[in-house]
């Protein structure tokens, strides 16, 4: 229900990864990893997304697959594809900022976004 007040066409929460480095799933247009904040993001894991119908009829097929960018010299995944894909066709993905820090990614552990500012503090975020 607090994506749907939201009323935009793509609105998410940032969550932590589950594997070391502990990053967030949110990254800026210019492809930095979104520690913090709400707002419009470039990609984002879409496990805590919702994404109105219209998108997917504005879209073409297909709206997910595995991407390469050579630019990158590496593989996306559907997540990142997606994103791509809603941007491109005039879709901005939003963060909410408040409910990303209320969702955690559960394991063996829970990973919160804290979490993931402890990576940046630490300088590990550049491996991705």
């Amino acid at each position: 229900l607090h994506l749907l007040d939201q009323k935009r066409p793509i609105v998410c929460a940032n969550y932590a990864t589950r594997q070391a480095p502990i990053l967030p799933t949110a990254y800026s247009q210019t492809r930095d990893p979104m520690f913090e904040g709400g707002g419009e993001a470039g990609v984002v894991g879409m496990g805590v997304m919702l994404t109105e119908t219209a998108v997917f009829r504005a879209i073409p097929k297909p709206w997910f697959a595995i991407g390469y960018s050579r630019d990158a010299d590496e593989y996306s995944g559907e997540d990142t594809f997606f994103c791509m894909q809603a941007t491109k066709h005039g879709f901005p993905v939003w963060v909410d900022e408040a409910l990303s820090e209320q969702v955690s990614h559960r394991g063996g552990f829970t990973f919160e976004m804290a979490h993931t500012r402890m990576t940046r503090c630490r300088g590990l975020s550049k491996t991705r």
